[in-house]
């Protein structure tokens, strides 16, 4: 008999890869797939291991925080409406990962907005993308959440953006548990033969003098296997 199990990833660089997590500081920047699967699970006997080549996914969680550092000589948008920050953050499944070489580190420079294409509508501006119609059978949005940052001066007059940070949380359960399968045991995502779960960041950090973002981040994936 299965037990219920979990399997976190801990932190931000081994999710997103890179100082601090996300390659976010300045402008507009191109969605961000993560670096690893969240079902890359490995065989074992331990609560974050998979005992065959199959689990089922019940329940998604991530928490996690945006930090913006001190900036100076930045108008807010009550002085000038040139700076916005939102953070949108997605839980994709590709229904047919058919054990692709999924690790974005490996990937021909320039496949980063190919993929996310696939996936999101990137015709649209950021906070307004749906899903891509023509790859809905595919790709499937469990859910998101979005970080909206309203950062706070030190000065009257809006010329320095004081250290600020927003702490954020998504919680799903699937009420049909999602199937997984696998064709060895390392956990590596080319062993996942069925269904890849991973995230992705859509960021806009739009101003003249942006301040740099840091993303901290944790997932927990709960499944029976």
């Amino acid at each position: 008999m299965y037990e219920s199990k979990f399997f976190d990833i801990g932190t931000s660089s081994q999710l997103f890869g890179g100082s601090g997590g996300l390659p976010v500081v300045g402008s507009n920047v191109a969605p961000v797939i993560s670096k690893y699967s969240l079902v890359g699970i490995p065989t074992g006997s331990g609560m974050s291991s998979r005992q065959g080549q199959e689990i089922m996914v019940h329940g998604i969680s991530l928490n996690g925080s945006v930090r913006l550092s001190s900036q100076a000589s930045v108008m807010l948008p009550a002085m000038s409406g040139s700076w916005s920050g939102i953070f949108r953050f997605y839980v994709v499944a590709d229904m047919q990962h058919n054990s692709a070489d999924f690790n974005p580190a490996l990937w021909p420079a320039g496949n980063f907005q190919t993929e996310v294409s696939k996936i999101l509508d990137t015709s649209q501006p950021e906070c307004l993308r749906f899903t891509n119609v023509a790859n809905k059978k595919r790709f499937r949005i469990l859910g998101q959440v979005a970080v909206v940052m309203n950062p706070r001066t030190k000065y009257l007059g809006g010329l320095t953006i004081s250290p600020y940070s927003k702490n954020f949380s998504l919680d799903l359960s699937f009420d049909k548990p999602i199937r997984i399968t696998y064709s060895s045991g390392a956990g590596a995502t080319t062993d996942i033969s069925s269904t890849n779960i991973f995230l992705v960041c859509d960021a806009v950090c739009d101003q003249n003098a942006a301040p740099s973002c840091t993303i901290s981040m944790a997932t927990r994936t709960l499944f029976v296997g």
